[in-house]
C-alpha cells in the first residue's frame, strides 16, 4: 500500500540521516592538534593541584571533568580519544532532537501514536532535525572539545523529559546543563513557564508519579 511505501520511504531517509550525523562527527576526529579554547580544557601543568585547577574556572566544570577522567582512561593526551566524548554528545543530542520535536507536535496536533497525521508528524521532525544535525556550528562543537555539546544534549534532553512528565528526570537533566555553562538558563525560559502552567494544573502530590513510576 502507499502508506507502507510511504512509511519504508521516512525509515530509510531516518536511517540515512543518523547515519550521516554519526559520520560527520566522528569521521577523522584527531586530524588536528588542539586548538586555543581547547587547550584550556586539559589538566597538562600536574604540580597544580588538581582541586586548584577546577576550582580555578569560570565556565562549569563538566567540560573539565570529562576530559580529565578520558585522559585517565585512556592515558594520553590523543585529539581523537579525548574529543570522542563530545562527538557521542553531540549525535546523542541529534536523536534527542528528533523525539524532542516529534512530541512537540504530537501535543500540539493532539493525536494517537498510530493516527494518520503520524507519519507528516516523524517527516517533519526529521526536517528539523536535519537542519538541526548539519548545522555548521553543531558539527565544529561535536568535534572539538568545548562545553557547547554537553550543554546542548543536556538542556533538549531535560525538555523533552518535561514534556513526558518525568519532572525528576528532567531536572536532573537540567543539573547537568547548568554544570555544563550558565548558558543553561536560555533552556530555563520554557521549562518555568511550563512548570508554572503544570503546577497549577496538578495535583501536587501526584506531581512526580510518572517519575516514581520508573522505580516501582
Amino acid at each position: 500500500s502507499n502508506n507502507v511505501f510511504n512509511t519504508k520511504v521516512f525509515s530509510t531517509l531516518f536511517i540515512l540521516t543518523i547515519v550521516l550525523s554519526f559520520f560527520i562527527r566522528f569521521d577523522n576526529l584527531g586530524h588536528s592538534n588542539f586548538y586555543g579554547d581547547e587547550t584550556k580544557v586539559l589538566y597538562l601543568d600536574k604540580t597544580i593541584p588538581a582541586t586548584e585547577f577546577f576550582f580555578n574556572q569560570r565556565k562549569g566544570p563538566m567540560q573539565f571533568a570529562v576530559t580529565s577522567l578520558t585522559e585517565k582512561l585512556t592515558a594520553s593526551y590523543s585529539e581523537l580519544y579525548l574529543r570522542v566524548p563530545y562527538a557521542i554528545a553531540g549525535f546523542l543530542s541529534v536523536i534527542t532532537f528528533y523525539f524532542f520535536v516529534k512530541q512537540i507536535l504530537k501535543i500540539l496536533y493532539k493525536n494517537s501514536f498510530n493516527s494518520p497525521i503520524n507519519l507528516s508528524i516523524n517527516y517533519i521532525s526529521l526536517i528539523a532535525t536535519i537542519l538541526f544535525s548539519f548545522s555548521g556550528f553543531n558539527v565544529a562543537f561535536s568535534r572539538t572539545i568545548q562545553y557547547q555539546t554537553f550543554l546542548t544534549f543536556f538542556g533538549i534532553l531535560g525538555l523533552y523529559l518535561f514534556f513526558k512528565k518525568r519532572y525528576l528526570l528532567s531536572g536532573i537533566m537540567y543539573g547537568l546543563a547548568f554544570l555544563s555553562h550558565y548558558d543553561a538558563i536560555f533552556f530555563t525560559t520554557p521549562l518555568l513557564y511550563l512548570f508554572l502552567n503544570n503546577l497549577l494544573n496538578y495535583d501536587i502530590k501526584n506531581f512526580f508519579n510518572e517519575d516514581l513510576k520508573i522505580f516501582k
